[in-house]
């Protein structure tokens, strides 16, 4: 389901702190989230990582390439080997990408629409009552 705003969206394009690596990906967009799990947190020094979620054949870098780095059995994290700057997440195989919604270059075009990983979230951050909230994955993730 799109929000008025992402449902006008024809592209969205983001890149790391120092601009190195750049990237454009185009609608779909979806699972626009706020997660809390211990990977997101720690590969970021941040207490959760806003994601959003966009077919990867409607993505492509735009400038540069990030470096790769194998979190899990599971998935790549992509980041910048200059500045840092986590840019994505991919499951092996997978026909998606996730984009760190904070690395948009107008990141207030796709807001979170709910909470994953409640279950590990750091204590102290306060959940919107606004946003669903999901202990693990959502159901249709699993």
């Amino acid at each position: 389901m799109q929000n008025q705003v992402t449902a006008k969206l024809t592209e969205v394009q983001g890149s790391c702190l120092c601009s190195e690596v750049q990237y454009e990906a185009k609608p779909p967009f979806y699972h626009e989230t706020n997660c809390h799990c211990s990977m997101c947190r720690r590969s970021t020094g941040a207490p959760y990582v806003t994601w959003f979620s966009a077919k990867r054949d409607r993505f492509r870098w735009l400038k540069g390439k990030p470096q790769v780095y194998q979190s899990s059995a599971l998935a790549v994290r992509m980041f910048c080997g200059n500045c840092g700057t986590q840019l994505a997440f991919e499951v092996n195989d997978s026909d998606e990408i996730d984009l760190t919604t904070g690395s948009l270059n107008d990141p207030s075009l796709l807001p979170p629409r709910d909470n994953v990983h409640t279950n590990t979230k750091v204590p102290w951050v306060d959940l919107s009552p606004a946003l669903p909230q999901h202990s693990a994955a959502r159901e249709e993730d699993s």
